[in-house]
């Protein structure tokens, strides 16, 4: 980082106020920068006004960017793509937040890949966002798309539009995910034009992972992590996977009471190292009359264990 001399800024800065600040520790831009103003006024007896003059200066200079409370707020709030469920929306505190890996568990029946679905057809419909969806489980149907828009009332050119922006990858190794992780990270989409935002979707990681050794999994669990948090950090991407979940009889992960009043415990496949991948983990389990329950598993933004009722029908997924 620069020094803090007379020469960075010779209108306000002489060499006696520089000396003023060396003696206080403040020896380069970057130390200046993360004082207070207040503080800054009292040691160099400059207005606040010089003092604002000079910060703008540098954050200009240097590449920063001042960024206010309200400024961010607002623009974090841009940065979300709503899911469609307005109880789903309020347990993400206000949809998927772009620059940031979920991770959807759950078993066989739970209903992940219809919530995917739903999810896909509701970030294109509104325009929102372009969705990538990696689908290893073979579970992906056009038809169930249509099916959504079709019980929304939209005419054909409208199902045209979501259908042209949802990207469907078809794979079964591995590696055919590095390709297009690597292709997404180097190449944005020429609809960014009209849409910033992107939500990839990988259903699923645990059917890639299922015939890799347990040798070779850790190493290539960190190759995806490492390229999905490139991706998350260069654009405005959400990255969503789909995993199982797994018994396993000690270390309590999830206690879940079966009929048989019996107490199991579960917790995501991919093993010990993918536990701490994900920034907001969820699990969706079935309940009965088509319901799903969507509860907060971990995350290191939301509060753990909260949850919310979804239920599945033809015409997609919908709070109650």
């Amino acid at each position: 980082m620069a020094r803090l001399i007379s020469s960075v800024f010779p209108v306000l800065m002489n060499e006696s106020i520089v000396s003023k600040l060396h003696s206080e520790g403040i020896l380069t831009v970057y130390d200046f920068m993360l004082q207070k103003c207040d503080a800054l006024m009292r040691k160099t007896g400059l207005t606040f006004k010089e003092i604002e003059e000079i910060r703008e200066y540098f954050s200009t200079q240097f590449g920063w960017e001042i960024t206010y409370p309200g400024d961010l707020f607002e623009r974090e709030s841009k940065q979300k793509i709503l899911t469609g469920i307005k109880n789903l929306d309020a347990l993400l505190e206000g949809g998927l937040g772009c620059g940031t890996i979920y991770e959807i568990c759950g078993s066989s029946s739970a209903g992940k890949s219809q919530l995917c679905h739903w999810l896909s057809m509701h970030a294109t419909s509104n325009g929102s966002a372009v969705v990538h969806y990696i689908d290893a489980s073979r579970n992906f149907c056009a038809s169930r798309i249509q099916m959504m828009l079709e019980s929304r009332h939209c005419d054909d050119g409208m199902i045209g539009y979501v259908m042209s922006n949802i990207k469907v990858y078809q794979i079964c190794k591995i590696y055919e995910l590095f390709n297009i992780l690597y292709s997404l990270s180097k190449s944005p989409d020429k609809e960014q034009s009209k849409s910033s935002k992107r939500l990839i979707i990988v259903d699923s990681l645990s059917v890639l992972c299922a015939i890799v050794s347990n040798r070779d999994l850790n190493p290539l669990l960190c190759n995806v992590a490492v390229m999905c948090r490139d991706i998350i950090n260069h654009s405005q991407v959400v990255v969503l996977i789909v995993n199982t979940v797994r018994s396993q009889q000690a270390g309590l992960f999830l206690s879940k009471e079966t009929e048989n009043n019996f107490v199991l415990q579960i917790k995501p496949s991919l093993g010990n190292y993918w536990l701490n991948v994900p920034n907001v983990r969820l699990l969706m389990t079935q309940k009965e009359n088509g319901r799903r329950k969507i509860a907060v598993w971990n995350s290191q933004e939301l509060v753990d264990e909260k949850s919310c009722i979804v239920q599945i029908k033809d015409e997609g997924v919908f709070q109650i």
